[in-house]
């Protein structure tokens, strides 16, 4: 299989290419696309009326990126640029091309400002200096020509930086128009998810059970059998100032109101319950979890 193909789709009305390598003039290896052989391919192709562009590539040079990204700008095709790896520099160029431009879960885009080798006097630096710039601002074009949701300045920062952009990034700024979906399958790490899932509810609810049972005034201390008896233990001097009645009297319906577990002499209403906060605290972690490792398993 060749790292750059452009094939048709059964019907003869889409095409998918594939960029899976550097973008160069001097083809050697079977993965280098160049504009021209670009061109040549997509014209082979004939009418299509969708284009979908598969890119994983560290970029290359500038001028051959430029003309691929213009060559898809100006076909009447619909075109949709996939990133399944890497869109770095020139790529990333290319990449902008698309009207759906798709972000796997697992991809970045790199940007960064024009580079360029060039040797001799100073006057013939200074203005190499100068045509990066001139060619950095073109780049700058391809990107906000499709509709950027950062300044101007934000982006010379980042291409100053060198900057990687990741999917959640790129959608954020206008680089992606999209994600690429992750459906949920009945692979083992589903049913595995869903197993844990059964057994945090069975625990959770096992303690929420306990719980009350440690809470219940009843089963911290068994009504006395003969509450005359202790009565008559404890005496009449009452239940001291500023403490809770914690006498048999509290089993009595006549002081069903000072009952602390009643939602009537809750003082806050509002307050959540610590072990449905706790609940919803434990099913997050684990839901964050699962899906965390399920995203780097992709």
């Amino acid at each position: 299989m060749k790292y750059y193909t452009m094939e048709l789709q059964p019907g003869g009305k889409a095409a998918d290419v594939l960029i899976y390598g550097d973008i160069t003039s001097l083809r050697w290896l079977k993965s280098d696309v160049s504009g021209y052989s670009f061109a040549g391919d997509l014209q082979a192709l004939g009418a299509v009326d969708e284009i979908t562009v598969h890119i994983n590539s560290y970029g290359g040079e500038v001028s051959e990126g430029f003309a691929i990204y213009n060559i898809l700008r100006n076909h009447p095709a619909r075109i949709t640029t996939v990133c399944d790896g890497f869109a770095c520099s020139a790529a990333s160029v290319i990449f902008m091309a698309g009207e759906r431009r798709i972000m796997n879960p697992a991809s970045a885009l790199w940007i960064h400002n024009v580079q360029s080798c060039e040797s001799g006097d100073a006057r013939k630096l200074r203005k190499a200096a100068d045509d990066a710039e001139l060619l950095t601002e073109a780049s700058k074009t391809a990107y906000t020509s499709a509709g950027l949701n950062i300044s101007d300045e934000e982006l010379s920062a980042m291409m100053d930086e060198e900057t990687w952009i990741m999917p959640e990034d790129a959608l954020a700024m206008g680089f992606a128009t999209e994600i690429a979906a992750q459906e949920e399958s009945d692979r083992p790490t589903q049913s595995a998810k869903h197993a844990l899932f059964g057994l945090l509810t069975m625990a959770l609810e096992k303690d929420g059970a306990e719980d009350d049972e440690a809470d219940d005034p009843d089963k911290e201390k068994p009504t006395p059998a003969n509450p005359d008896e202790d009565d008559g233990e404890s005496g009449d001097e009452g239940t001291p100032e500023g403490e809770p009645d914690t006498g048999d009297d509290a089993d009595n319906p006549d002081h069903e109101d000072d009952d602390p577990d009643r939602e009537d002499d809750d003082p806050d209403p509002d307050t959540t319950d610590p072990q449905q906060k706790a609940n919803q605290q434990w099913y997050g972690f684990f839901n964050a979890l699962m899906n965390l490792k399920e995203d780097k398993e992709q």
